[in-house]
């Protein structure tokens, strides 16, 4: 199969639904290369106080970009950002680490298959 404009642009991110444990089943989907790419450049800012924030937010980010309902939606904004930083660190525990096992799997999925 030859890779067309058409078909790349077509691999849309798919939600998947996960267990994270004390808070059940969710849906998260992969990282946009937007959002990717947006995150790296504010990790490695050449302007510490930004890079720092952007370390400091890390996990809450996860939450925001990944987490959706099973249409792919998202469920929180940059504008919650916020409000989930002022939560328990233990609230958000197994959703970041069940958003970071499905990025995990996500990976070796595509390099097992050669994508």
């Amino acid at each position: 199969m030859t890779l067309t404009k058409q078909s790349l642009l077509a691999k849309k991110p798919k939600p998947v639904e996960v267990d994270a444990k004390e808070h059940g089943k969710i849906w998260v989907k992969p990282l946009t290369e937007f959002q990717r790419s947006k995150r790296l450049a504010d990790l490695w800012s050449d302007k510490d106080k930004k890079s720092e924030d952007a370390r400091m937010k890390l996990r809450v980010n996860m939450v925001v970009d990944q987490l959706c309902d099973e249409t792919g939606k998202n469920l929180f904004t940059e504008g919650d950002v916020k409000d989930l930083l002022a939560l328990e660190s233990g609230v958000l525990d197994s959703l970041v680490d069940a958003i970071s096992d499905f990025n995990d799997s996500f990976l070796e999925e595509k390099n097992a298959k050669g994508e």
